[in-house]
């Protein structure tokens, strides 16, 4: 990138003609940002809650005027209903505020970024800035009861050994990889 422009070389390169889409909707995504004063927080963020052993990689963190944070995570595929990923957006405010405890979480969206398309919800009514006028809900206390039950229902299988062990590109990522990597010789 150039600034804000994304140098048409790159574009044309061999590729997917959906690809061109994608860059597009992603060069939108930080044109919303920082046209309506955001700044990004941190991209890419691989985050670790040592109290849960929950860990996940945030796509784009970003901040507000009043220190509050936005989660984003990206999509290729077609918009859908947030409500599919409910469940990640509370790991990962989960795993935020556990990290950076002087900092709220105030909202987490899903960018799909072929169609540049938002969806959006508030943790909690907050109102005055562009992400959080887009929301269309909320994710409640109910959301957090769920993940603390499937949290709670993971521990239980695993300590019923319930999980049979499969090396794979997640791995490298997992709290219990030296534990397995005995067995995988």
């Amino acid at each position: 990138m150039d600034g804000n422009e994304i140098d048409d070389v790159f574009l044309n390169l061999e590729y997917d003609e959906k690809l061109e889409d994608h860059i597009r909707g992603l060069e939108k995504f930080f044109h919303d940002i920082h046209s309506n004063g955001y700044e990004i927080f941190s991209v890419e963020e691989y985050t670790v809650d040592d109290k849960s052993n929950m860990n996940g990689i945030v796509d784009v963190v970003i901040k507000n005027s009043k220190d509050e944070l936005i989660i984003f995570d990206y999509k290729t595929g077609k918009p859908r209903n947030i409500d599919k990923y409910k469940l990640e957006l509370c790991v990962y405010k989960i795993l935020l505020e556990s990290k950076y405890q002087d900092l709220n979480v105030v909202s987490a969206g899903i960018y799909f970024t072929g169609s540049a398309a938002y969806r959006i919800a508030n943790f909690g009514s907050h109102s005055g800035d562009y992400f959080k006028l887009q929301s269309k809900e909320d994710i409640g206390d109910g959301d957090f009861d769920y993940v603390d039950a499937v949290v709670d229902n993971l521990y239980e299988t695993i300590d019923r050994n319930y999980f049979k062990k499969e090396k794979g590109f997640l791995c490298r990522y997992c709290f219990y990889k030296d534990m397995c990597d005995g067995d995988f010789g």
